[in-house]
């Protein structure tokens, strides 16, 4: 009996196949970006692209400085979410911001380039210094990716209460609309008499 088992033939291959998905969503993502972007944030590109599932689709990149804080950073609009992966040093992460937590959308145009704040809950996220000149297309992804959820939730039913359908058919009387008898058979059909 050996002391290690061998990993079979099928998982190897499933593990090829992985790092060749994997590898795949990156350079697709990569190639969304202009080669100087690509340059300036490679390592931020790389945090995002590993944080995109396979099952996700990338929308939108852009690329820049997060916060003011000379932080590389690379963007990401999904069909699920945004992801903003950083670099700053030898420091790095990534955070994510889900549609349905966006409030507001800002962008604008500056002398080092375009910028584009996120606006969630009390936080607020900003992309400076892309050379990225669409990001007005960001709004546009966002838009219609809260649009998608606002479609797939399902709304609460408000239902008029009894004595909301009274009082409009007691307007209705004193406004000489409704009969006494045409009030009294709609008064009993909403009483359920």
């Amino acid at each position: 009996m050996a002391l290690f088992s061998r990993k079979s033939d099928e998982e190897k291959i499933q593990k090829k196949q992985l790092k060749e998905a994997r590898d795949r969503k990156r350079k697709a993502i990569a190639a969304m970006v202009r080669g100087s972007e690509r340059l300036s944030s490679a390592y931020p590109l790389n945090v995002v692209s590993d944080e995109v599932r396979l099952d996700e689709e990338a929308l939108f990149v852009a690329t820049g400085t997060l916060d003011s804080e000379d932080a590389n950073a690379a963007l990401v609009a999904t069909n699920e979410r945004i992801i903003i992966g950083w670099m700053k040093g030898i420091s790095f992460g990534h955070l994510e911001i889900r549609y349905s937590d966006i409030d507001q959308i800002d962008v604008g145009m500056k002398l080092s380039g375009s910028w584009v704040t996120l606006h969630h809950g009390s936080h607020k996220r900003t992309l400076e210094k892309s050379v990225t000149k669409d990001l007005e297309n960001l709004k546009q992804v966002v838009r219609e990716q809260q649009e998608k959820l606002a479609g797939t939730s399902s709304a609460p039913v408000v239902e008029s209460s009894g004595l909301d359908d009274l009082a409009k058919l007691a307007d209705l009387h004193r406004q000489g609309i409704l009969t006494d008898d045409e009030f009294a058979a709609a008064k009993a059909k909403a009483l359920g008499l």
